[in-house]
């Protein structure tokens, strides 16, 4: 097929592999800094140490307060009632204080479209 080409065909065939080359290029890049982000992020959570699994605040958590599943940064799904069902996002705090029910458990900031905080009221 290549030797059946005109000078023309060949060049822009060039063209389009390489343009594949530098888009798959970019990706790799692209994915390399997500996990490099990923991974600093997992430090600063966890004090430093990449291979060790994120603090619980089981342990620190007052007598006579429930144990929380998640802490700050992790991501999770929220229900939002039957109008808007379950939608995701990630944990900005934990065991805020609220003056009308006393300490929410977390605070949610949604995912995009929605992209907006959120109280949660119970685990």
């Amino acid at each position: 097929v290549w030797e059946k080409m005109s000078p023309e065909e060949k060049r822009e065939h060039r063209e389009k592999m390489k343009r594949t080359q530098d888009r798959k290029r970019d990706r790799q890049r692209r994915r390399r800094k997500e996990e490099d982000s990923r991974k600093r992020r997992g430090d600063e959570a966890n004090g430093g140490d990449s291979n060790r699994k994120k603090k619980s605040n089981f342990e620190e958590r007052p007598v006579g307060k429930r144990a929380i599943r998640f802490v700050k940064g992790d991501r999770v799904r929220c229900w939002l009632g039957s109008e808007f069902g379950w939608a995701s996002g990630v944990v900005q705090a934990v065991d805020e204080p609220d003056p009308c029910e006393g300490c929410l458990p977390y605070v949610v900031c949604l995912d995009p479209p929605m992209k907006r905080l959120i109280s949660v009221p119970t685990d």
